[in-house]
C-alpha cells in the first residue's frame, strides 16, 4: 500500500477499503473488479491505483483493517478470574460475545482462506501473535 501523505489521500484510502470490504463480502473476492471498487468508493480506477497496486493489496488493506482478531484479543486481554479455569471460561465467554458481534469479519476471514489458502496470515503474525503471547503469558 504506498502512503498516505495528505489527509485527502489517508481519506481516498479509507473509502477504497471501506468500499472493498463490502464487495469482498457481498459477491466474494473473485468477483469483486477494480471496477466495481472504483464504483463503489467514487473514484477512478487511476484513483485506485494511486493507492494500491492492485486488488490483492487492497484485499490485504481490508485484512489488515477488518480482521477480527484485532477486536477479540483486546477484549480477552481484559478476562479475570481467581483460577486458571475461571480465567478461561471468562477468556472463552468474551471471546464468543466478541465473534458473535463480529460476524462479518468472520466471513472476511473465510475468504482468506478459501480464496487464498491463508496466505495473508503470514503477513498479520508480527502484530497479532504477541498480544496472543501476552494473554497466554497470564
Amino acid at each position: 500500500m504506498s502512503s498516505a501523505t495528505t489527509p485527502k489521500g489517508a481519506s481516498s484510502q479509507q473509502a477504497i477499503l471501506q468500499a472493498a470490504y463490502r464487495l469482498f463480502l457481498d459477491q466474494g473476492y473473485h468477483a469483486t473488479s477494480m471496477r466495481d471498487i472504483s464504483r463503489a468508493c467514487g473514484l477512478t480506477i487511476g484513483g485506485l491505483y494511486t493507492h494500491f497496486s492492485g486488488k490483492e493489496e487492497i484485499f490485504t488493506g481490508v485484512l489488515a483493517a477488518y480482521d477480527p482478531f484485532f477486536q477479540i484479543l483486546p477484549e480477552m486481554a481484559e478476562a479475570s478470574g481467581d483460577s486458571i479455569d475461571a480465567l478461561l471460561h471468562d477468556i472463552a465467554r468474551r471471546m464468543v460475545a466478541a465473534l458473535g458481534s463480529q460476524r462479518e469479519a468472520l466471513n472476511l476471514l473465510f475468504i482468506e482462506i478459501v480464496e487464498f489458502q491463508g496466505r495473508h496470515f503470514e503477513d498479520l503474525f508480527p502484530e497479532v501473535f504477541p498480544r496472543v503471547v501476552s494473554l497466554v503469558q497470564r
